[in-house]
């Protein structure tokens, strides 16, 4: 799961324009097969388990939805990564929010 924000916040960081964008978007699209992974893993992980997670979420979230929020809003992003990073978003609220 870290890995997951940190590939995420590492391409989304280096994302400036529509062609940066495109080139980000197959690996945000692995980070986010990744995180579907994860989230299957968490939706049948017992709550001892899932506390520990909750608090790696909620930090990341923390971290990453401003990034994106910026991000997605530069010219020409928006309608190459919004389909990619915006779900991750909601994956990722939505395992918080389970716990």
């Amino acid at each position: 799961l870290g890995g997951v924000f940190g590939t995420t916040s590492a391409l989304l960081n280096g994302v400036t324009d529509a062609e940066s964008a495109e080139a980000a978007a197959p690996r945000l699209e692995q980070a986010s097969g990744t995180l579907d992974e994860v989230a299957a893993q968490y939706e049948n992980a017992p709550e001892s388990a899932r506390q520990p997670l909750k608090r790696v979420i909620d930090n990341g979230l923390a971290r990453i939805r401003p990034l994106v929020d910026t991000v997605l809003t530069r010219e020409g992003v928006g309608p190459v990564l919004s389909p990619i990073v915006e779900p991750m978003i909601e994956t990722l609220q939505g395992m918080s929010d389970a716990s």
